[in-house]
């Protein structure tokens, strides 16, 4: 599935975006998607959920953080900013390793965004319809 996505060219509008509630909502119910769907089809599999993620933080999120904090700091954000961002790439971690009982359907493409050095700060429309915004 591929994402459309729009460009916001000023960190203000970009920061209004990532701080609305509306797109904290969006996220939460991606990540939620996947934990229901896996709690009510893949019992087995859902049981390593915190092995998974206790290995991804040790592995990839850890390492993110500096990068993160060094852009928070450049752009004046808060911790907040910080802990967004390794949520995005946790919850990208666990759509992948989950992939084979659920095809990932949003952070993924959040992941790939960051890949690219860009920040994916909100949604415009009704997700899952509509693009995803980035700075």
């Amino acid at each position: 599935m591929s994402t459309p996505c729009k460009w916001i060219d000023r960190w203000d509008v970009a920061r209004n975006y990532y701080t609305a509630e509306e797109w904290g909502t969006i996220r939460a119910h991606a990540r939620d998607h996947l934990t229901l769907h896996l709690h009510n089809n893949y019992k087995q599999e859902y049981r390593s959920w915190n092995n998974i993620t206790d290995e991804a933080k040790r592995r990839v999120v850890d390492s993110v953080t500096a990068q993160a904090e060094a852009f928070a700091t450049k752009h004046g954000e808060p911790i907040r900013f910080v802990h967004r961002v390794q949520w995005d790439v946790l919850a990208a971690i666990m759509e992948i390793a989950y992939a084979h009982c659920n095809p990932p359907l949003f952070y993924v493409h959040l992941l790939s965004v960051y890949e690219q050095g860009h920040f994916p700060c909100g949604w415009e429309g009704d997700w899952p319809e509509g693009a995803l915004l980035y700075i």
